[in-house]
Formats: C-alpha cells, sequence, structure tokens
C-alpha cells in the first residue's frame, strides 16, 4: 500500500503506483481538503463573484452564474472539454494521472470537498480507469482535454476500463457499487487544470527507459560471461583514477575561490566519500538504521545533497531513500532531535545573551553556531519525519506546513526568525568585507 502524503511522495511511490500498488491518502491530508471546500462554501454563501466559483470561463468570465446552476456550470466544462481523439492512453498511465491528481487536489489548495478526493481513490482502488485518449489538449491552462476525460468518467460519462473490461462509465461505476458525481463549484475547474496527463506520461517514459537500462546491464554481463569475456575492464580501480582527478580539480577549484579545505577530510578527493551509488545507500541505510554520534554527523552533512553537474538521477535516487527510511525510522528521528538539542541559542536563564568565550573570541554571538544552525538542525528533523525531499529550510517549512506536523503559528515563527537571522549575518559579513575584514559570524549583541 502506497500512503500518499502531498508535498513529499517520492519517485520509488509513483514507479510502485505505476507498477499496480494499491494507493491510499494520509489521514493527515483531509484537514487541508476540508478548509479549502469550505473557503469556497463561504465565497458562494456571501455572493461575491469569483472566477471560475460563479461565472462562466475565458470570454464568459464576466459572466455571472445563478447559484442554481453552479453545478451544470462546472459539469459543462467537464463535458465541453472532452475532445481528446487517438487511441487510449496505457492503464499504468491512468493510474499515474489519477494518482497524481489526488495528490494535487488534497495539497488544500483546489476547493474541492473530500468527496471528489475519494472517488477518485475508490475507482484506483476497483481497478476502474478511465478511458483517457492520447491526443488533445488545449494547452493554455494544463492537460485540458485528457483530464476531463479523466473526470467526465466520475460523472458517469464515457467510458471506464474496469479489471480490464471496456464499459460505459455509468455501468461500470454502478458495478463497484458508486453513484455519478454532481460536481460542486469549483470543482470540475480543478480537476481539469494542471498537467498531471504530461507528468504521468513522462513518468512512463522514465520508467520505462529503467526497465530498458536494467536489462540491457543484464544482457551485457550475461553476454560477457558467455563469451568468456574479461571483466578486468569493470575493475574499480581503472575508474576510480579519472574521479580522483575530477575531484581533486573541483576541490582545488573551490579553493581558489575561497572555499577552504575541509579540515576534516568531507571531500571527494577522500576515497572513503568516492563511491558509486551502491555503496551511498549502503552507507545512508546503515546511518538511518543505527544511529550513533558519528552517524548522526554524517547524516547531518550529507544529506543536504544535491546534484552539481551530470547525472542527477543518482542524487535523486538517494533522496528517495532518505525520505522513505528516515521518515519511518522513530529512533533515527529521535537520535537526530536529541542531537539537535546540543545546539542551544544564546540565551541565558534571565533572558539574556550568553556570550562565546573560546579564546579568540569573547563577548560575542555566533550567529551560525548559535543561530541559523540550530533553527536549521530542527526544521531538518521535522522535514525528515514527514517525508520532504527538499534542501532548503524555507521549502522545507512548505512541505511541514503541508501535513500539520507543526502548527501554523510555530511555523510561522521559525520562518520569521530563520529569515531574520539570516538577513544579519549577511549584513555583517558585508560590513566585515566593506572595513578590509575577513567575513566570519560573530557579532557584538550591540549590533544584532
Amino acid at each position: 500500500m502506497i500512503t500518499l502524503r502531498p508535498g513529499s511522495v517520492t519517485l520509488s511511490e509513483l514507479r510502485a503506483i505505476w507498477t499496480g500498488a494499491p494507493v491510499a491518502l494520509d489521514e493527515g491530508a483531509y484537514a487541508a481538503i476540508d478548509a479549502s471546500a469550505e473557503n469556497i462554501a463561504r465565497i458562494v454563501a456571501s455572493g461575491r463573484t469569483v472566477y471560475g466559483v460563479n461565472t462562466g470561463f475565458g470570454l464568459l468570465a464576466q459572466t455571472r452564474i445563478p447559484d442554481d446552476r453552479l453545478a451544470e456550470l462546472q459539469t459543462n466544462l467537464i463535458l465541453s472539454h472532452s475532445c481528446g481523439l487517438g487511441e487510449a492512453l496505457e492503464p499504468r498511465i491512468v493510474r499515474l494521472i489519477m494518482a497524481l491528481k489526488v495528490i494535487g487536489l488534497a495539497r488544500g489548495h483546489s476547493g474541492v470537498r473530500r468527496i471528489v478526493v475519494d472517488r477518485l481513490l475508490k475507482m484506483l482502488e476497483a481497478d476502474a480507469l478511465p478511458v483517457i485518449p492520447a491526443q488533445g489538449s488545449v494547452g493554455a491552462s494544463g492537460d485540458l482535454a485528457p483530464l476531463a476525460h479523466m473526470s467526465a468518467a466520475l460523472l458517469g460519462e464515457g467510458e471506464i476500463v474496469l479489471k480490464g473490461a471496456r464499459l460505459p462509465a455509468g455501468e461500470a461505476l454502478a458495478r463497484i457499487g458508486l453513484e455519478p458525481l454532481e460536481l460542486g463549484p469549483k470543482e470540475g475547474l480543478a480537476l481539469i487544470n494542471g498537467t498531471q496527463a504530461s507528468t504521468a506520461i513522462a513518468l512512463d517514459a522514465l520508467f520505462t527507459g529503467q526497465r530498458v537500462f536494467e536489462a540491457a546491464l543484464v544482457a551485457g554481463a550475461m553476454s560477457v560471461d558467455a563469451l568468456k569475456g574479461t571483466d578486468a575492464a569493470f575493475d574499480p580501480r581503472i575508474h576510480d583514477e579519472y574521479f580522483l582527478q575530477l575531484a581533486s580539480f573541483v576541490s582545488d577549484g573551490l579553493a581558489a575561490c575561497g572555499y577552504s579545505y575541509c579540515k576534516g577530510g568531507i571531500m571527494a578527493s577522500n576515497p572513503r566519500w568516492r563511491q558509486p551509488l551502491r555503496v551511498w545507500r549502503s552507507y545512508f541505510t546503515q546511518w538511518i538504521e543505527q544511529p550513533n554520534p558519528e552517524t548522526l554527523l554524517n547524516s547531518s552533512i550529507f544529506f543536504d545533497l544535491s546534484s552539481a553537474y551530470g547525472e542527477a538521477g543518482l542524487v535523486e535516487n538517494l533522496k528517495d531513500l532518505i525520505a522513505q527510511k528516515a521518515s519511518s525510522n522513530p529512533l533515527f528521528l529521535a537520535s537526530m532531535a536529541r542531537n539537535a538539542l546540543n545546539r542551544t541559542p544564546p540565551l541565558g536563564f534571565f533572558r539574556t545573551f550568553v556570550m562565546e568565550k573560546d579564546g579568540q573570541q569573547n563577548n560575542i554571538i555566533n550567529l551560525k553556531g548559535r543561530g541559523t544552525a540550530p533553527l536549521t538542525d530542527l526544521i531538518r528533523v521535522h522535514a525528515l519525519a514527514c517525508g520532504s525531499k527538499a534542501q532548503n529550510s524555507l521549502e522545507r517549512l512548505d512541505a511541514i506546513a503541508a501535513t500539520n506536523l507543526l502548527t501554523e503559528d510555530a511555523i510561522t515563527q521559525l520562518r520569521k526568525a530563520l529569515e531574520f537571522l539570516s538577513i544579519v549575518r549577511i549584513r555583517h559579513q558585508a560590513m566585515d568585507l566593506l572595513e578590509g575584514r575577513e567575513p566570519d559570524n560573530y557579532i557584538e549583541p550591540e549590533k544584532v
């Protein structure tokens, strides 16, 4: 079972859906869905005119639609755009389209009722997949034509493939115990706006390509073995020389730009950190499953990885692994949280500043070690807990907000604190440069 968590769905989860895995929506997502639907209900009740809710579309955007015809408006929108052509999309692509639409609607920004999301999930569960022609889209607001065919099936219009049998949509819905859905205000617009069809087709190409690549690897290995070929060319020592030269080139270049060599040896020039994907996956798995002070330090350093050049899919593979394993390992998350508490803000018992005194700097505040670092550690732990793959702290806060793991007020306070400290730090370092000093993170309290 794949449980969809809007904002933190991984590529491996989408691949599992593509292959037929059952799908459910995380219960925590329904609060945002309900709140969004209530906003639309309040707009209608207030009598305000809002585009897409109680107006026409396109040239008729200035035309007010009476409240008793809002359902008809949304239905007509769906049916008028159900004009695709060509062969039907493969069932595996349709499954992805429906799952991606659930993810989009469940973020709570579309104004649909939970029944709309649940209906898509129930159809996925029953293997009732709308027939969606492969060709046709307006192109202005997303995949209007393909998504209209998907949505029409919810209304009992068009056709549905039910467990392999192609049936009229109304008959297929009846067989799985569902009534045709009557759309509420804005729901038709929410269903057909988006790029879920294009995204699903792109994912299908990616996953199919990966299968072809894997088959090619196996075929190549078997061919070498069958031909009694030499495996000397696969000796990692031959290839490592190239990557050592590349690592040295990059490290030396960064040093020339002012980024000093890491005194702890956390560089690709260190053979321990110059490894193929297989080894990195084993590293990350061990760090998450067997947390200790060293592995927690490594996690805080290496989990914020991103691709600089080359095959970005290798990095995405590791991000998927982190999101999946970290979010499901309470011991690791607790260890990360405990480790984060070792960084304390510079506040004393009487709410006065606690100054740094390390022999070189006295009566100052470390803006990084006592300011931004504790915040980023706290945000990182919560982001890992909700399965987010975001690397930036502000993006992580967005992902946390989508899961209701922290209160809205707490997220706002964290965001403001991080932005304030970052601005103070940048301003301080800019003044260091203007006055001819080496930029650092140490500031006197009166200059905060």
